[in-house]
């Protein structure tokens, strides 16, 4: 399971603690700073070169500490700020990206394929710097969007992708004109919203079957041409 579902756990466990439990005084505790080495690869074991690198300490996510890979896909990690005795506390998720091979930034779930593109490791800034391998699931795909209404005028739109049985996939943006998205290669849907306009569903009607389902290749393209028809106002 990759770390967003994790997270995602995480977050209903502290919801459902006591008020009284969570109101209790909890202790500082000590920290420090620690490292991580490692090596980005693609799916077939070669080094990825210039790939960027970045670690997520569980006890704040809010914090990305990163690097660069080498010429070897090799990579080091410092400073990360760590700190408690307690497992969790110590924990840091590590990804890699780069766009420019067709590996985009995993931070939304949506992206993820594959559990070895997210290092799960613990760091004790008191000991030697662990290493992992970050290995990458396939290339992305694209999706070149371009979004009119029924007089061809192009306009910008809000755009949410899904992947079924995967409720953590659901990634919304904003899409302007004629503007090309990365998509992972597996099967999703996609939705185009806009005010004043009718929602829009790949697949018509049928959107919810199969009918509805976009899947590409890794590095294939598909143009989706898609035309937004006015809310018809209702008469007094």
């Amino acid at each position: 399971m990759i770390w967003a579902a994790r997270f995602a756990g995480l977050l209903l466990l502290l919801a459902s603690v006591q008020p009284s439990l969570l109101s209790q005084e909890i202790p500082s505790l000590p920290t420090g700073t620690g490292s991580v080495v490692g090596i980005v690869i693609d799916s077939n074991g070669r080094p990825i070169a210039g790939a960027n690198v970045y670690a997520l300490p569980a006890q704040d996510m809010t914090q990305r500490f990163t690097a660069v890979s080498d010429v070897d896909g090799k990579f080091t990690i410092n400073g990360i700020l760590m700190g408690g005795d307690c497992g969790w506390c110590r924990t840091a998720y590590i990804q890699a990206y780069k766009d420019s091979e067709g590996y985009p930034d995993k931070v939304f779930a949506f992206y993820h394929t594959v559990d070895s593109e997210v290092a799960k490791v613990e760091i004790d800034p008191h000991r030697s710097p662990p290493s992992v391998v970050v290995q990458m699931g396939p290339k992305t795909a694209y999706l070149n969007l371009v979004i009119t209404d029924q007089q061809g005028r192009h306009i910008g739109a809000s755009v949410t992708f899904t992947r079924d049985g995967f409720t953590h996939g659901v990634y919304k943006r904003g899409v302007g004109i004629d503007e090309t998205i990365p998509v992972p290669p597996v099967p999703f849907r996609i939705t185009v919203e806009v005010e004043g306009f009718e929602t829009w569903h790949y697949g018509g009607q049928n959107f919810q079957g199969k009918l509805g389902l976009i899947t590409l290749k890794p590095g294939q393209n598909l143009r989706l041409n898609v035309q937004l028809v006015k809310v018809q106002e209702s008469k007094p």
